[in-house]
């Protein structure tokens, strides 16, 4: 796997720091740089843009405007970076990750996870159970990464936030919907697109986990079909990463 680093002023994502990646051949080779790279960078974390990134990057720009997830204040730098944010609200990476976690944490805490939420429940029209299988429907070539300065594993949703139109999981629910399974399931946020999440655990999940999981999720989509879900679980077993797709209906 070849991995370039992308320094400023090549910035497709806002984070501390992206790459690209390519000649990749397994999935395992994507966890292990992710696990290499926060062992390396105690306090950071990755967060790979997944399915189609031009949407993807296009969808971020819009959903950082539309919840003001970069407001900042003269109080979070010092006085010339302040001239130059009010000039065309540019901040360095480090302001970013500073100013977007705290908006976004802000946010969250005035935001619940939908029950009976209007997500797709038919899991062939985003064709997730395809892309459990067909791994190049989720990771693009070249593969970008973003990363960004902060010790919450559940924040890695900031490095290149989503979720912009109405009926999908907005970038707080998708911050909520991270934390939850972290702490039910030990699922860690390692990539979001335009329509996809992606999470990783230490451990592969057992039938039962799944089943567990998937049924954890079902208040989130509208009308769920049972049928989907039973791929779903099965599709999910014995992996230790796992997708689900934040897209409205």
């Amino acid at each position: 796997m070849e991995i370039e680093h992308l320094p400023l002023p090549y910035r497709p994502c806002n984070g501390l720091g992206e790459f690209r990646l390519t000649g990749w051949e397994d999935i395992e080779e994507l966890l292990e740089f992710r696990d290499s790279y926060r062992a390396e960078n105690p306090g950071r974390q990755t967060l790979y843009v997944l399915d189609n990134v031009q949407q993807a990057n296009y969808t971020n720009m819009h959903t950082l405007d539309s919840n003001g997830l970069q407001r900042a204040t003269s109080d979070d730098m010092s006085a010339a970076a302040w001239e130059l944010y009010q000039d065309n609200y540019e901040l360095t990476p480090e302001l970013f990750a500073k100013v977007v976690e705290r908006n976004i944490q802000t946010l969250a805490d005035e935001t619940e996870l939908p029950t009976n939420a209007l997500l797709s429940p038919n899991l062939e029209e985003v064709e997730l159970i395809e892309c459990f299988r067909n791994l190049e429907r989720v990771f693009p070539t070249p593969l970008l990464c973003a990363t960004i300065a902060t010790a919450d594993p559940s924040m890695a949703v900031a490095a290149h936030a989503n979720g912009y139109f109405s009926a999908d999981l907005s970038p707080m629910q998708n911050y909520l919907l991270a934390d939850k399974l972290r702490a039910t399931f030990g699922l860690e946020l390692f990539g979001l697109g335009s329509y996809l999440a992606a999470y990783v655990r230490d451990e592969p999940l057992s039938s039962d986990d799944a089943q567990h999981l998937v049924d954890s999720l079902k208040s989130l989509y509208w009308k769920p079909n049972d049928e989907d879900f039973d791929q779903w679980r099965d599709v999910a077993a014995g992996k230790r990463w796992f997708l689900l797709s934040y897209r409205g209906s």
